[in-house]
C-alpha cells in the first residue's frame, strides 16, 4: 500500500500528553505504516501542545461560523445530554468531511466508541473500518456503570456503526467473537490483528541486578475496570504472610465502585481496607509520563495486571517489551496474550488470594522472575513488533479498498 492516504483517529494527540492505550496504538502503527510507504494522518478528538499535525476533531462543527458557535454554546446550556451526542456526532461528521477536502485520504480507520464511524463513513467518498478497541457493553459492565436507557443508547449506536462499517478489525479474538454475538452480525470480512506494542530500547531492559526487592508496580487506573482495588487487596494479602516490599501505582484516582454501586477514592479505599502500618508502603503517582512509567517498569521485581476486563492491553504488551517478571490475569482477551510460565504467572480474574500467591513465587524466586523476562521478550519479539503488524493491518485496508471499487 505504498503511497496510501490512510486517516487514524485517535482519542488524543500526541503520545506524551495522553495516558491512553488507543493514543499508543496509534502512535505505534502509523510510524510503522509510514516506514511501509503509507501516508497516514491522524484525527484526534483532543490536541494538546506537539500534536498540532493531527486534525482536531472536538467542536469541528462549532468551529464552522459565528453562527454555529452560538447554536452550540445554547444546547450545551438547554439540553446538555442532547447536545453532547448530537454536537458529538456533527463534529464526527464535520471533522471527516473536512479533512478529506483539504487531505483526500483513501480509507480512514476509527475506534466503535459513540458510533462516531457511521457519521465519518457518511461524511466522504472513502471507506470506513472500525477497530474494536472497547465495546461499551463490555467496558462499562467492567467499569460499573449502570444498564440504563444512557447505556442501551450507546450500544445501539455502537452496534449501527459496527453493522454498517466497511471492514473491522480487533486485537483479540474474544472480543470479535463477543461483539458477533450481542448484535447477530455475522462480519464475515472482519479479521484479528494484534495491537503493535513498542520497541524498548536495549537500556530501557528489565535486569534483576538492577530491580528493587519487594518492588510491586502497578500502571493504570485506580478503579473497578482496571483493578486498582484487586492490586491493593493482594498486596495486603501478600504483606499478611509476612513479606515486606513496597506497591507503586501509576495511575489516576477515578475511584472504584463496588457491588452496591458506592465508589471509593483511593484515600477512602486505604483508610477502610489497608492495615495502619501498611498504608506508607502504597503509593499512588497520579498519571506519569512514558518515560516515568518504563523506568518504573525496570526497576520493579514484578509488575503486576489485575483488570477485570481488557480487549488488548497496551499496559500488558509494554511489560512484555521490557521483559519485566509479570503477574496477570487470565481474563479471555489476555491468555491471547500470556502463557502461565512462559511469559508470565497467571491468576484466576478477580481471586485476589491467588494473585498474591503467584506474587509471592516472583518475588521469592528472584531467578526465576528473570527467567520469565527472558521469556517474555523473546515471545512480544516474536508477536507483536510494530512492522509487521503494520504490513498485516496494511494488507487487510488494501482488501476493504478492492470491496470498495467492486462495489461490493
Amino acid at each position: 500500500m505504498s503511497g496510501r492516504r490512510i486517516v487514524l483517529v485517535s482519542p488524543g494527540w500526541p503520545r506524551a500528553a495522553f495516558a491512553n492505550g488507543i493514543v499508543s496504538y496509534v502512535d505505534n502503527l502509523k510510524g510503522a505504516m509510514e516506514a511501509a510507504g503509507a501516508e497516514v494522518r491522524v484525527g484526534a478528538y483532543q490536541v494538546a501542545s506537539g500534536g498540532e499535525d493531527a486534525f482536531r476533531i472536538h467542536d469541528a462543527f462549532a468551529r464552522r461560523n459565528a453562527v454555529t458557535r452560538l447554536a452550540v454554546r445554547a444546547g450545551w446550556r438547554v439540553a446538555p445530554d442532547f447536545a453532547k451526542r448530537v454536537f458529538g456526532e456533527l463534529d464526527a461528521y464535520t471533522a471527516a468531511r473536512d479533512l478529506h477536502r483539504a487531505w483526500p485520504y483513501e480509507l480512514l480507520e476509527v475506534e466503535e466508541s459513540r458510533g462516531d464511524s457511521l457519521w465519518m463513513r457518511r461524511a466522504a467518498p472513502a471507506p470506513v473500518v472500525v477497530r474494536l478497541h472497547g465495546p461499551w457493553f463490555l467496558n462499562a459492565a467492567a467499569r460499573g456503570a449502570p444498564e440504563d436507557a444512557a447505556f442501551r443508547g450507546m450500544v445501539r449506536r455502537e452496534g449501527r456503526a459496527i453493522a454498517a462499517a466497511d471492514g473491522v478489525t480487533s486485537p483479540s479474538r474474544d472480543t470479535l467473537d463477543r461483539v458477533r454475538a450481542k448484535y447477530g452480525l455475522p462480519l464475515s470480512d472482519a479479521a484479528v490483528i494484534p495491537n503493535p506494542g513498542p520497541e524498548a530500547e536495549p537500556a530501557n531492559l528489565w535486569r534483576l541486578d538492577t530491580a528493587e526487592p519487594g518492588l510491586v508496580a502497578f500502571v493504570g487506573r485506580f478503579d473497578r475496570h482496571k483493578g486498582g482495588d484487586l492490586v491493593v487487596d493482594a498486596f495486603v494479602k501478600l504483606a499478611a504472610t509476612g513479606r515486606r516490599g513496597r506497591l507503586v501505582i501509576a495511575g489516576r484516582d477515578e475511584g472504584v465502585v463496588d457491588d452496591a454501586g458506592k465508589r471509593w477514592s483511593f484515600a477512602e479505599y486505604l483508610a477502610a481496607r489497608v492495615p495502619p502500618e501498611l498504608r506508607g508502603a502504597i503509593q499512588l503517582l497520579g498519571q506519569v509520563p512514558p518515560a516515568e512509567l518504563v523506568a518504573l517498569r525496570k526497576r520493579a521485581s514484578a509488575v503486576v495486571f489485575a483488570s477485570r476486563y481488557e480487549n488488548f492491553p497496551l499496559s500488558l504488551l509494554e511489560s512484555l517489551a521490557q521483559g519485566c517478571p509479570l503477574v496477570a490475569c487470565d481474563t479471555p482477551s489476555c491468555r491471547e496474550i500470556v502463557e502461565d510460565g512462559k511469559n508470565a504467572l497467571s491468576f484466576p480474574t478477580g481471586d485476589t488470594r491467588a494473585f498474591a500467591a503467584r506474587l509471592a513465587e516472583l518475588l521469592d524466586h528472584p531467578q526465576r522472575a528473570a527467567a520469565l523476562g527472558e521469556g517474555a521478550l523473546a515471545d512480544y519479539r516474536s508477536r507483536f513488533l510494530p512492522k509487521e503488524i503494520a504490513r498485516v493491518t496494511l494488507d487487510f485496508y488494501e482488501g476493504v479498498l478492492d470491496r470498495a471499487r467492486r462495489g461490493e
